[in-house]
């Protein structure tokens, strides 16, 4: 009885160590991936929390110096920085013509800066700058009035420009609005490319203290 008692026993050990040796030989087997995965994920937050805090500090810090006016303050969205340096009420635009446009209600029009802080070129589209008011109303450029801007002055066209790497352009851009439309309580959002989180700027020429 006592043998069978110390031969099951005996038994039980072979077991147990033959358990511990596939388990440590399956870890000495795991891809290093797979070992500092836990290490990795610690890495990984705190680049995340890095790349968001250089983001912010981006947006608080893009100027842009304009001619005659001083540096104007905007904002970066996928790199690419915007800041808006001249807004214009006006009933109609166009001093062609041919390409005259009076507004439905009215047209904001939006003069700004872009600077492409991308590693490769980047096509600028009027469809990339929406106005938003309080309400959450959405309005995108006015066609007849961006016609009308591009025959005017073609350095200020806003559509289909591509810009290469730390290159600024200015752009002008209409949105045919209600007459009763307030800009102060309206905002820009401008979307720098395909991906990324766009900014929203205030409608008003920020200045640099």
């Amino acid at each position: 009885m006592m043998k069978a008692f110390k031969i099951g026993c005996l038994g039980v050990v072979v077991i147990l160590a033959f358990v511990m040796a596939v388990g440590f030989f399956t870890f000495l087997m795991m891809p290093n991936s797979a070992k500092n995965d836990g290490g990795t994920s610690s890495s990984s937050q705190q680049a995340s929390s890095s790349s968001s805090a250089k983001q912010k500090q981006q947006m608080e810090d893009y100027t842009c110096e304009i001619q005659g006016l001083g540096k104007v303050k905007g904002g970066y969205t996928s790199n690419v920085g915007v800041a808006i340096y001249k807004i214009e009420q006006v009933p109609s635009l166009g001093q062609n013509r041919f390409a005259h446009t009076e507004a439905q209600g009215k047209f904001i029009v939006i003069s700004m800066v872009v600077s492409n802080g991308q590693k490769d070129a980047i096509t600028v589209n009027a469809n990339s700058f929406k106005l938003k008011d309080e309400e959450g109303r959405e309005y995108s450029y006015s066609h007849e009035g961006q016609m009308a801007i591009d025959v005017d002055d073609k350095d200020q066209k806003a559509m289909l420009r591509k810009v290469n790497p730390g290159i600024t352009i200015s752009i002008t851009v209409p949105y045919d609005v209600p007459q009763d439309a307030d800009i102060s309580k309206m905002c820009l959002e401008a979307h720098g490319g395909m991906t990324g989180s766009p900014i929203k700027l205030p409608l008003k020429v920020q200045m640099e203290q």
